[in-house]
């Protein structure tokens, strides 16, 4: 069955939430994951760094970082990771927020968010070539240059 684009929805209506890593090294706050949200009308990104891809680690991430600066979403689109199940569901739901899947081994079905990752892949390696253990520290000023262009 082919690819279904998703209908234009307004600002913080729907955001796309993806998990990437384990990547470089563990740092020294013992993170070695990168968790990016998108807004899919605006596209701008909220980054972060993650020491594990726990659903309850996600959670909180989610309701830090997006939930109390910008409100609820109505939809979050994730792939089928189970970080993104258990206590991240319960949130959503208590929320009234709608928890929409990709496909199954169809990356490209989130494709917001995974281009956005890459690209901020790409910045955080060019910010941290001689410190590579620094790169939670750096992802915030990788997403301010993504958004800024």
């Amino acid at each position: 069955m082919p690819l279904r684009p998703l209908p234009i929805v307004p600002l913080w209506h729907r955001v796309h939430l993806d998990l990437m890593g384990p990547y470089y090294r563990v740092t020294p706050r013992n993170n070695c994951y990168c968790i990016v949200a998108v807004d899919s009308w605006s596209k701008y990104p909220e980054v972060g760094a993650l020491p594990d891809r726990r659903a309850a680690t996600v959670q909180t991430w989610f309701w830090q970082n997006w939930i109390c600066r910008y409100g609820a979403p109505k939809e979050v689109l994730t792939d089928q990771g189970r970080e993104f199940g258990g206590k991240l569901d319960k949130l959503l739901r208590n929320q009234g927020i709608k928890h929409l899947h990709t496909s199954g081994y169809q990356p490209q079905s989130n494709g917001q968010a995974e281009r956005i990752v890459g690209a901020l892949l790409d910045s955080i390696r060019k910010l941290v070539e001689d410190k590579q253990s620094d790169w939670d520290m750096q992802i915030h000023q990788a997403a301010y240059a993504y958004h800024a262009s």
